[in-house]
């Protein structure tokens, strides 16, 4: 076991230390204030929404997927939209952040089609239950999702 926690701690070093890229803009969806949007790429082009990983905590925010959202923008013309949402530990969990979920999606939405919702990890968790409950309404991708709470926890994922 310790060789795969290792093996998982490097992966998380090397993610976390990717070096931040500064969106071209940043909008709010609500009044708190992790409900923004950082924007990535042309205004036109097709509107990619990426929800971040973290387990769902205040530790991890979007700037860790800005490298992500500034390639996928510069490397394929596509408009990204970054969102960060409330988290455990900074006025998140049930409902809050699934609520921002919804509301980001809902002003995304207002400014164009959203041809793609991707998350990582509990963004993945939260992009599949975004299509399961309706706001996502287009394809979901989910990279690494924390799909099954029950099984995460019973194995302690990111210390339970």
């Amino acid at each position: 076991m310790p060789e795969a926690a290792s093996a998982g701690e490097a992966e998380e070093a090397a993610l976390l230390g990717l070096a931040p890229v500064a969106p071209s803009a940043t909008e709010r969806y609500g009044p708190h204030p992790s409900q923004v949007i950082d924007l990535y790429g042309p205004p036109g082009g097709a509107l990619v929404a990426v929800l971040h990983g973290g387990f769902w905590r205040e530790a991890y925010d979007r700037v860790h997927l800005s490298p992500l959202a500034a390639e996928l923008a510069g490397g394929y013309g596509l408009r990204v939209a970054l969102v960060e949402y409330r988290r455990v530990g900074g006025g998140g969990g049930w409902p809050g952040t699934f609520e921002d979920v919804g509301a980001a999606l809902e002003h995304l939405r207002a400014a164009g089609e959203v041809r793609v919702l991707a998350g990582h990890s509990a963004g993945g968790h939260l992009a599949l239950w975004a299509a399961s409950r309706g706001p996502a309404r287009c394809p979901v991708v989910a990279v690494a999702p924390v799909a099954d709470l029950a099984r995460a926890h019973e194995l302690g994922l990111s210390g339970g």
